[in-house]
Formats: structure tokens, C-alpha cells, sequence
């Protein structure tokens, strides 16, 4: 633990200052992470699975402590009416900013992957109509404190991860729908009839008048051009990969305007067709 200390220094006094600790309570409460820390036989680095970085993880541990106590020494966080009045997404954020800590892009990054059709502007109009939150303080003996903060300690990492996957899950969305935007009008309408609308490239072919053959190409081209634009922008495989099937890591790409889909005779005679090699 020795070794860990800087960075449990450094979290803890990230996390008194983003609660606006007393010199009381920041004491208290830096011996209670000291408490939780060694507990058990240093249960909690035992429960650390590599998977994020340790500043990361220990962060985390630290932070979800500092809620637990901040619920037992000020009491359970509640929504403000203004929120209520806003609607669910006002008081997601108003939690994610006031109760969780969050800065505002991380906000945005967590609600723009939750609800369709946020955005930076639409966010920010909320949030200047939230309310500052101050929650009210009382003290009380750090031995009432501690049997409080109970962390989860398997699934500490998890949530850490969870988090990270949205925000990398809209940075993807953000970096495909630029991508996307710069092709030409017609081989974008290919790729969003066969990835948005799940046309078959026979169905696709018979709509533009087309041939199948030469379609194939286009879409394997432009699949191609996508992967390695992912690959120069820093995105490794793993990464990509860690986002599949996971409820959190919502991929959202832009197409621009949708057009109808066509009702084609004879689709059920096509789509048995439609992924033969040509």
C-alpha cells in the first residue's frame, strides 16, 4: 500500500475539493478511506483485476466511498423541483453533475448514448436553468460513518469500465458520422441503405438500377477506408471490439436524412439472395 500511496493521496484530496470538505470532514474522511484501504487483509487492491489503469480503480473506490459518505453525513440525495419540473433528463444530469461529480462533457458523453437526440446546446439549456446544489451538513463521528460505506469491491471495475465505454462509444459514433458525411451522396446512400435500413445489396441494386456486382466493391471499399480511418484515429481493434454487447456502449452514426424504404416486389425471393458472393 505503500507503494499506492501518492495515488490515494492525490484522489482523496481530488474528492475533498470537489465536495468542498471541511478541514473536519476531509480529516474524517481520509481516515476512513485509510480504514477501508486495509480492511480485511487490503481487500480492495486484492479485488483490483487490471483492467483499467490503478489510478483509475482507485479513484473509483474512493469516489463511490466519498458518496456513501456524503449520504450518511448530509443525507440521501434528492432531485430538486426545478429538475422534477425539467423532466428526467434534467435530473439525471442534475445528479450526474451535483451528486456524482461529473464534469459536464462527461455528462453529455453518459446522456448522449441514454436519450436520443441530446446535444451540447440542448444539455447546456437544462443545466443553466438547474439550480447550485449545496447539500446541508451535519457531523457526525467518523465510527457511524464507516459501517456506511460499504463499497461493492467486484463491481467497482465494472462500473468504471461502464463509464469509459460510453464516452468511447460516442467518440466512435462522433468520428464514423464524420466519415460517413464525406462521401459522395450516392455511395453514402449505398452504406446507410445496407447498414441503417438493412437492405440487401440486391434490393439496394434494383432501387439505384445498379449492378449488384459493382456494389459489393463499393461497400467493401468504403468498409475498408472506415476500418483504417478507426486505426489512424488511435482506436485499437480491443477497444472497438470491448463495445460489442454491452447495454452502455450505444453506437449512434449519422447518415444524414433518411430516406423511405422502398417497397419492392418480390423481396422475399431477393433476400434469399442477397448475401451470395457475386
Amino acid at each position: 500500500m505503500a507503494d499506492n500511496r501518492p495515488l490515494i493521496e492525490k484522489a482523496v484530496a481530488f474528492v475533498c475539493r470537489r465536495y468542498r470538505f471541511r478541514d473536519e470532514h476531509a480529516e474524517e474522511f481520509n481516515s476512513l478511506v485509510n480504514v477501508k484501504l486495509v480492511e480485511n487483509d487490503y481487500a480492495v487492491l486484492r479485488a483490483f483485476k487490471g483492467r483499467s489503469s490503478l489510478a483509475t480503480f482507485l479513484s473509483s473506490v474512493i469516489q463511490h466511498l466519498a458518496l456513501d459518505y456524503c449520504n450518511h453525513v448530509w443525507g440521501k440525495w434528492r432531485a430538486s423541483a426545478e429538475a422534477e419540473r425539467l423532466g428526467p433528463l434534467a435530473v439525471a444530469l442534475e445528479q450526474l453533475l451535483y451528486r456524482e461529480g461529473h464534469t459536464f462533457d462527461e455528462a453529455l458523453a453518459i446522456l448522449g448514448n441514454k436519450h436520443e437526440g441530446v446535444t451540447r446546446a440542448s444539455l447546456h439549456a437544462i443545466f443553466e436553468q438547474l439550480p447550485q446544489r449545496a447539500p446541508k451538513r451535519h457531523d457526525v463521528p467518523i465510527d457511524e460513518a464507516e459501517p456506511v460505506a460499504r463499497v461493492g469491491l467486484e463491481s467497482v471495475e465494472s462500473r468504471v469500465l461502464a463509464d469509459e465505454r460510453r464516452i468511447l462509444a460516442r467518440r466512435v459514433s462522433d468520428f464514423v458520422s464524420a466519415q460517413l458525411a464525406s462521401l459522395p451522396d450516392e455511395d453514402r446512400l449505398v452504406m446507410q441503405l445496407r447498414f441503417e435500413q438493412e437492405m440487401s445489396v440486391a434490393q439496394i441494386a434494383r432501387m439505384l438500377g445498379r449492378e449488384q456486382k459493382l456494389l459489393y466493391r463499393v461497400i467493401e471499399k468504403r468498409e475498408k477506408e472506415l476500418g483504417a480511418g478507426l486505426r489512424g484515429a488511435g482506436f485499437t481493434p480491443s477497444e472497438l471490439m470491448d463495445l460489442i454487447g454491452h447495454e452502455e456502449s450505444f453506437l449512434a452514426f449519422c447518415f444524414g436524412n433518411r430516406p423511405a424504404r422502398p417497397s419492392i416486389p418480390g423481396d422475399e425471393k431477393v433476400a434469399s439472395q442477397s448475401e451470395e458472393t457475386p
